[in-house]
């Protein structure tokens, strides 16, 4: 099951925290945040994809519509929402769809990330077109609600 995955389960690096000093906790924030980077450089051909869909989408008049739950969710949210004084993007053109609704930007709503059919109900109400580009954002890669 979903709870079992690598990314539901804690961080054996952190499991004594609150028993840590400040600097401990920091480097190890920093070296876990250094793998990031390194997940990055690994994937930089399909990052490439998904960018150049993005681009033509947008030229052909789509949307990036971006599907996450929880944490994920709630980046998505912030990127899109910046796209716009960042980027001078039109308002629109980066949807986000977070599991649970916009309650669940604002407060943990558990489960509704387990209910595929949530994630097509919520396209479905945003007339997803064949002109708009869809990015599914998970850590686990197999989150039901973004599946």
């Amino acid at each position: 099951m979903l709870e079992n995955l690598e990314t539901e389960k804690s961080n054996p690096k952190t499991q004594n925290l609150d028993e840590m000093d400040i600097h401990e906790i920091l480097r190890i924030i920093n070296q876990e945040d250094a793998t990031i980077a390194l997940s990055i450089a690994e994937n930089l051909e399909n990052i490439e994809n998904v960018v150049a869909n993005c681009i033509s989408a947008i030229k052909n008049h789509g949307r990036i519509i971006y599907v996450g739950a929880g944490t994920s969710g709630r980046v998505a949210v912030v990127d899109a929402v910046e796209t716009v004084p960042t980027f001078g993007i039109d308002s629109g053109i980066f949807l986000p769809l977070i599991a649970g609704g916009e309650k669940a930007f604002f407060q943990a709503t558990e489960h509704v990330e387990d209910y595929e059919e949530g994630g097509k109900i919520d396209l479905e109400k945003n007339n997803v077109r064949s002109e708009d580009y869809v990015i599914g954002i998970t850590a686990s890669g197999r989150t039901p609600y973004v599946k």
